[in-house]
């Protein structure tokens, strides 16, 4: 074993203790929280924006929308026959150790026609990268992780807009295990390089396929840990004077997540009411017309809180938006919480160790084939013989 239990147990009882006081303080916290929400959802809206306006572009809070903030609504009825669709990916990311330099994108995609009687459609798509296009940016650098994640992330939207197109007839909700907002482009800073911009058209353009097809899109997030809602109750709670970037961060709610305050107010199956992300991502969002809004979901009998964000044009129709919200409550049913079409195409889309070791037999031999020896770096074969245990005489 070569990590020291015994070392780590005083760190360990002194993060029990740290746990138990957070959760103390989030017990005597909490019942604050909630007068402020009841509260706050009466104040002019006037009111409420001319103080996000104070508190600046940077300001990580949620926007209100035309819904009280402490709304809670009931699942709507789901349609007699609608469509589910869920795509999810994996990746490999090039290993400098290995024989061949690439890397692999694979995405598993399901659609459930609930209704039918058919059988769910299920596909995998895998794509291997190996060109000096791939592996290196503009400014040959070799690419990033970040950067082949969100490759990944605009290849999911790219099967969901392509199993869409097929589905027209139906109302019907793609979904996405993760936020809707490309994070990628919002860790680039205020000018991303043109890969990375490149990489948000590709990903706007798959969102405006789907809008096409006149089919909800939803991202998922489960046990969030988001806190713009929070975050907003704490701004409404200072006079405008005394709004400031250095009162904002000492906010006396640090720590606590939005996901512990709607699990008091929403019961089984209720969505709160909707809110915008305040971020400059979003606000590039907004100009290709897909700002991001969001709102938590109570999932099932658990008392399980998720994030829903949808795009403005799910939120700002309400067909799309029920359609989102009584397919969810169908899909966790059978779960117990979580999206079952999420399940399964992450269990489609799931990449193993064993199937990178095969994959890299099967590169290895085709070289091989073409008359070149590939070998795995020193450094590499040695981590083989420790992850396997051998013990080699000196």
């Amino acid at each position: 074993m070569s990590l020291d239990l015994p070392q780590l147990l005083p760190q360990v009882n002194k993060m029990g203790q740290s746990v138990v006081h957070r959760l103390s303080k989030f017990n005597q916290v909490l019942p604050q929280i909630l007068t402020n929400l009841n509260a706050f959802s009466t104040i002019d809206t006037d009111l409420i924006h001319n103080k996000i306006q104070r508190a600046g572009e940077n300001w990580p809070g949620a926007i209100p929308t035309d819904d009280p903030i402490n709304n809670s609504f009931p699942a709507p009825k789901p349609p007699n026959k609608f469509n589910i669709i869920a795509a999810d990916g994996s990746q490999i990311r090039p290993d400098r150790h290995a024989p061949a330099r690439y890397y692999l994108i694979n995405i598993g995609g399901i659609h459930i026609q609930y209704g039918s009687g058919e059988p769910p459609y299920t596909i995998t798509d895998g794509r291997i990268f190996y060109e000096d296009e791939h592996l290196y940016d503009e400014k040959g650098i070799e690419i990033s992780a970040s950067i082949i994640n969100a490759l990944r992330d605009v290849s999911e939207l790219e099967m969901l807009a392509q199993i869409g197109e097929k589905c027209r007839e139906l109302p019907s909700l793609s979904l996405l295990d993760n936020g809707l907002l490309l994070w990628l482009a919002a860790q680039s800073g205020e000018q991303p390089s043109r890969q990375i911009g490149r990489i948000l058209q590709r990903y706007l353009q798959q969102l405006s396929r789907i809008q096409s097809s006149n089919m909800a899109v939803a991202g998922f997030i489960d046990r969030p840990r988001h806190a713009n809602v929070i975050a907003l109750l704490h701004l409404c709670s200072l006079a405008s004077e005394e709004i400031s970037e250095e009162v904002l961060q000492l906010s006396p709610y640090i720590g606590i997540p939005d996901q512990l305050l709607f699990g008091q107010i929403l019961d089984p199956g209720h969505r709160s009411a909707l809110f915008i992300q305040n971020s400059r991502l979003n606000r590039d969002f907004k100009k290709a017309k897909h700002e991001v809004y969001f709102f938590y979901l109570n999932t099932g009998d658990k008392n399980q809180i998720a994030r829903i964000e949808v795009p403005q044009w799910v939120a700002n129709s309400p067909d799309l938006l029920n359609v989102t919200h009584s397919a969810l409550i169908e899909q966790c049913k059978l779960t117990g919480g979580y999206p079952y079409a999420l399940v399964r195409a992450h269990e489609l889309a799931v990449v193993t160790n064993a199937d990178r070791q095969t994959l890299d037999t099967m590169i290895q031999t085709t070289v091989m084939e073409h008359g070149w020896m590939l070998q795995h770096s020193l450094k590499s074969e040695t981590k083989r013989w420790t992850g396997k245990r051998r013990q080699h005489t000196l």
